[in-house]
């Protein structure tokens, strides 16, 4: 296995197959679902899906690498992922110098093992007839999020979840575990 992936990686993934079933994701269900989907992860396996940072924002976990690719789409749903542009070719003249580029050329794009991919095509079953808004109702309840909803509710930024606190709160209240209904 190649875990943890990057969650653009696990969210691009997401996007297709809930585009592909007829029920695209918006940014803010997309942030749930991750969150979801990592709770799964440490739950089932004691290991992350990806390894980016969850933060608790107002509208419950926020993956800020993620979100902030997708935030251009507003409210609206995100109905495909976004095609990475190669533009290597166009910048030879910088190959004696150690530049990194945000572009990424398909052959580079990091793949999710099928055993991960079938893993979250059967929590997304589960996840994806949610509305956004009851996710976030969910996430609300989550002792992680409790713990720090004042200091979300003063505007405090940068409030990380713990992988021991998503852990927690999801083996003490299998519940929360809705992926798996």
């Amino acid at each position: 296995m190649v875990r943890p992936y990057d969650a653009n990686t696990i969210a691009d993934f997401v996007i297709q197959d809930s585009s592909s079933r007829g029920t695209p994701v918006s940014n803010l269900k997309l942030q749930k679902i991750l969150y979801f989907l990592q709770a799964k992860y440490l739950t089932e396996f004691n290991k992350k899906l990806f390894h980016n940072e969850i933060q608790k924002w107002k509208y419950g976990p926020v993956v800020p690498d993620v979100y902030f690719r997708f935030d251009h789409y507003g409210a609206s749903n995100i109905e495909e992922v976004p095609k990475e542009i190669d533009f290597s070719e166009f910048f030879d003249f910088f190959s004696s110098q150690e530049e990194t580029f945000l572009f990424e050329s398909e052959d580079d794009k990091e793949e999710v093992a099928d055993e991960d991919k079938q893993m979250i095509k059967d929590a997304l079953t589960n996840l994806l007839p949610y509305d956004p808004f009851r996710l976030v109702h969910l996430t609300h309840e989550h002792k992680a999020w409790l713990n720090d909803s004042s200091k979300i509710a003063n505007g405090e930024k940068d409030i990380s979840y713990s992988d021991d606190e998503i852990r927690f709160d999801f083996i003490t209240n299998p519940k929360f575990q809705i992926w798996s209904k």
